[in-house]
């Protein structure tokens, strides 16, 4: 009969306590998908926070979808989680959903070159990802990190780097 040791193999697949990705990863994801990164990002962690609190009627695709009005409770949750630990998440829930939505769903609609302010959309959510890997180390430390880039993350710089050069380069052209 065998028992199962910690560090097992069965508890470094733990799920994590927030989505987890490094600041890095998320920002140049983002600005490479053209926020795309972002919501998935809220879909990863609406269905984490789901399936710990075993809210059935939790619906992360619909979070993700109406995340216009869901960040202000995801940035808060992560705030409040860090705090209850003893991190110190020092930021607005409030000022980063502003800023979130601004840049987002605000910004998108400025013309010419000016609509490239948009690609900032996820500067907010930095200080949030921060207290959420926080949050992580403390509650999973055997949990996957998502630190690296992997080979379909590289594609991803590459081509949406390419997207994002001509497409900055083209708003400069004259019409």
């Amino acid at each position: 009969m065998t028992t199962a040791i910690p560090g097992d193999a069965d508890q470094v697949s733990e799920a994590p306590f927030f989505f987890p990705v490094s600041v890095p990863k998320l920002v140049t994801l983002s600005v490479v998908t053209f926020g795309i990164y972002q919501l998935f990002w809220f879909y990863a962690n609406w269905a984490l926070e789901r399936d710990r609190r075993r809210f059935e009627e939790i619906s992360p695709f619909w979070r993700m979808f109406f995340s216009l009005f869901y960040c202000y409770s995801m940035f808060r949750l992560v705030r409040d989680a860090a705090r209850a630990r003893g991190f110190p998440a020092a930021y607005s829930a409030g000022l980063l959903a502003a800023a979130y939505i601004t840049l987002t769903y605000v910004c998108v609609k400025l013309p010419g070159p000016w609509f490239f302010i948009c690609l900032a959309g996820s500067l907010p959510l930095v200080p949030v990802q921060r207290a959420a890997n926080a949050v992580n180390a403390a509650e999973r430390p055997l949990a996957a990190t998502n630190a690296r880039f992997t080979a379909l993350n590289w594609l991803v710089v590459v081509l949406g780097g390419l997207c994002v050069a001509l497409a900055v380069l083209g708003s400069f052209e004259p019409a």
